[in-house]
């Protein structure tokens, strides 16, 4: 279809355009060629193929009959140890910093809000899948993960085709995003390191996306531990059994 930018897009790959390009600022792209429809889609963009994450996101409820909002104001510091949680929506304000120590699967029912600064750190050998059946509306700064574990986080949001990816500040992912049915809009400073796949994207100041794994949807959903991680849970949270 259309390439809107407004700003600068820096493409690292080759780039094929299909329709109309409308450029305020700079789109830059290592290799430019005419657009040449694939003969088979490039990744499960068919309805049928597409991963339910408000699908994964009801079962884990439904597994852990339900559990309060996560609400944090202020400076505020958590570790996630192995295990899956769920949530029926988060808020965080202020300076927040979430540990990923272990494999860890986060289910949210609602939206993920975040006011502030924001930092997702990973552990040596950890793993983090965040489930987002609502929207994703970032204002500050976020940053998930960091370039030793790009691999390792993935992040999957929108149940349906209403869904929002809203990133304002600055925001920094290493991992995945998949967000299929979702309208991504990065405005101010945005760095992805990893895959990036949505329904539109929208960009008003600078996206910089940089090559890593493929966002591809979980093979299975496996059966959490039976035992709290170490340490209790994030308030409001409740593990998964």
């Amino acid at each position: 279809g259309d390439l809107v930018v407004s700003g600068s897009a820096l493409i690292g790959q080759e780039l094929q355009v299909g329709g109309s390009e409308e450029v305020t600022g700079s789109a830059e792209a290592s290799v430019r060629a005419p657009f040449a429809a694939p003969i088979a889609p490039p990744c499960g963009c068919d309805e049928a193929q597409l991963f339910d994450v408000a699908g994964a996101v009801a079962a884990a409820a439904a597994s852990s009959g339900g559990a309060e909002s996560w609400s944090v104001d202020g400076a505020y510091e958590v570790t996630l140890a192995t295990g899956s949680y769920y949530l029926t929506s988060a808020t965080l304000n202020g300076a927040t910093s979430v540990t990923v120590d272990g494999a860890v699967a986060l289910f949210i029912d609602g939206d993920l809000m975040n006011a502030g600064a924001t930092e997702w750190i990973l552990s040596d050998g950890a793993s983090l899948d965040l489930f987002v059946a609502g929207n994703l509306d970032v204002a500050g700064a976020l940053e998930i993960g960091d370039a030793a574990h790009a691999d390792a986080v993935r992040v999957y949001v929108g149940g349906d085709a209403d869904a929002t990816v809203d990133l304002s500040g600055s925001t920094t992912l290493y991992g995945s995003l998949y967000a299929p049915r979702a309208a991504v809009t990065f405005t101010g400073s945005g760095q992805l390191a990893g895959a990036l796949f949505t329904r539109n994207l929208d960009v008003s100041g600078s996206l910089a996306v940089s090559s890593g794994a493929a966002t591809t949807p979980p093979p299975s959903c496996q059966q959490p531990p039976s035992e709290p991680p170490a340490g209790g849970t994030a308030p409001g949270t409740e593990v998964v059994q």
